[in-house]
């Protein structure tokens, strides 16, 4: 189960990304790739597949500004994966 504590610091990675991705200067775009990395671990560990395809969508569209087309992919495809997963039959 995800406590408090790592719901907050998920909510706290995804607002911090969201106001990184208006810029796009290289030191802001590797700190929300930091963010977004951590905050996948963080997901994983916990179980937490929504929040996990969340900062999967935030991973490929980092990885596009930077111009890593297979990463991008990777990120993308394994998104839209964990979320049909989700969606029920």
């Amino acid at each position: 189960m995800t406590s408090k504590a790592e719901i907050a610091r998920i909510a706290a990675i995804k607002k911090r990304l969201a106001t990184k991705g208006t810029s796009t200067k290289q030191g802001d775009l590797y700190a929300a790739l930091d963010d977004a990395e951590s905050g996948l671990d963080i997901c994983s560990r916990c179980d937490y597949k929504w929040a996990e395809s969340d900062a999967h969508i935030v991973l490929r569209d980092i990885w596009k500004t930077l111009g890593n087309r297979e990463k991008e992919e990777h990120h993308g495809s394994v998104a839209t994966a964990l979320l049909s997963s989700l969606r029920p039959n």
